[in-house]
């Protein structure tokens, strides 16, 4: 009856502590990188690779296996960046307000990257950017328009925030 109890206590230690080091292994292996104490998920990081994947394939047609991988490499080096850059940014009190971004995209000079992007006839087509993003607005591109178009915000704000540092 003893060696009974000791076998099943046994056997139920051993159950615990393996679904314990499972759970733990788990945990670990959602988080891809941690830089600085900011943690780079495995979510995160897919939903930002697929999103550069995507990109590129609308761009250039079919990938390689070589381009999938330096892509999905790139994505990581990026993320890694960013959080790097947003310390160094917050450290010197760099910031993009509401209006200086909207003034980026429609003022009356708007950031490079945005005049190269929406041109009529070789000059910046300032209303053909704001009947864009009306229309990406209200929903009339459809969810992944909304996304790229997300996507191409934050790019630009990252380049007003590394022309502050740079300056700096």
């Amino acid at each position: 009856y003893g060696i009974l109890v000791i076998i099943i206590g046994v056997a139920l230690l051993a159950f615990v502590l393996g679904d314990l080091f499972k759970s733990t292994s788990k945990r670990r292996q959602t988080d891809v990188a941690v830089v600085n104490g900011d943690k780079i998920t495995y979510q995160d990081y897919t939903n930002k690779a697929e999103q550069n994947l995507q990109y590129q394939k609308r761009m250039y047609g079919t990938l390689t296996n070589d381009q999938t991988f330096n892509i999905r490499q790139q994505t990581l080096d990026q993320m890694i960046r960013e959080i790097i850059m947003d310390d160094q940014y917050k450290a010197l009190g760099l910031g993009v307000s509401k209006d200086e971004l909207t003034d980026n995209f429609i003022g009356e000079k708007p950031n490079q990257y945005v005049a190269s992007n929406f041109q009529k006839d070789g000059q910046f087509d300032r209303e053909g950017l704001i009947t864009y993003i009306n229309d990406v607005e209200s929903g009339t591109y459809g969810a992944e328009a909304r996304m790229q178009w997300n996507g191409f915000v934050d790019a630009i704000e990252a380049d007003i925030m590394n022309s502050k540092y740079e300056r700096s």
